[in-house]
């Protein structure tokens, strides 16, 4: 987080810095950790949307901080799927099993980083897949 000092000055933090970073070579796999997730209502109302702060931990992602949105209505699930696997070390999850997103926090796991944009045509690091970090 910037600091800001006496006379005006300001220093700013590598995650600042990075803060907004857009991939700019080829899509590829980047170890991630998850830093936070939060929850939110759609607002269609009909399904849930989470929230997931992760850091690159590598390459040209390492210590860029994004937000990979996941949303539990239908077609969407695979993506939550593939990240509770990867998160789960690769195990296969157990039907009628809940999972807690707050689990995840601290993990380190394997993201397909891709730009992509969001609903408003904004650039954005697109992670449609996931694996565990071997």
């Amino acid at each position: 987080m910037s600091d800001v000092q006496e006379g005006g000055l300001i220093t700013f933090s590598e995650e600042d810095v990075k803060s907004g970073y857009i991939l700019q070579g080829n899509p590829d796999w980047y170890d991630l950790k998850v830093l936070e997730s939060r929850r939110m209502d759609a607002k269609s109302g009909k399904s849930v949307n989470y929230f997931v702060k992760v850091r690159g931990e590598e390459g040209e992602m390492k210590d860029v901080v994004f937000t990979i949105m996941f949303n539990t209505s239908d077609g969407f699930r695979d993506k939550i799927k593939r990240f509770f696997v990867a998160a789960n070390g690769g195990n296969d999850l157990v039907p009628g099993t809940s999972y807690d997103w707050k689990n995840t926090l601290g993990i380190t796991l394997r993201g397909y980083v891709q730009r992509g944009q969001d609903q408003n045509g904004n650039a954005i690091n697109d992670v449609p897949d996931f694996r565990p970090k071997v």
